[in-house]
């Protein structure tokens, strides 16, 4: 579980490996999505998403997320799930689920 701000940049790390071990490169990835909602299921609203274009993926198989501001900054306080799609050019997926915990901001920045 992660937890920040709402309105803040956050980073966050997951890594990503083959069936044998061996980290996940870029050229082996076909697909990629991390998708955030506002709960599990079917009536779950979907708050945005990340594609292979928007993360990178470092030599150790870790893939870098960052949830930009205007990611999170309209959305209310609370608990978001989220997971980590990725699909190779081999047809092996892997996924992830997570929790992030938007937490209030001090500043208002809103009359700027």
């Amino acid at each position: 579980m992660y937890s920040f701000l709402r309105g803040d940049t956050f980073l966050f790390k997951v890594k990503i490996k083959l069936e044998n071990g061996n980290p996940v490169k870029m050229s082996d990835i076909e697909t990629l999505f991390v998708t955030c909602k506002n709960g599990f299921g079917n009536s779950a609203v979907e708050i945005f998403r990340k594609t292979k274009d928007e993360v990178e993926l470092d030599e150790n198989g870790y893939l870098h997320v960052i949830f930009k501001p205007e990611d999170t900054q309209d959305l209310e306080v609370g608990n978001y799930v989220f997971d980590v799609e990725v699909t190779l050019k081999d047809g092996y997926r892997k996924s992830k689920k997570g929790q992030i915990t938007l937490e209030y901001d001090v500043t208002d920045h809103k009359g700027e």
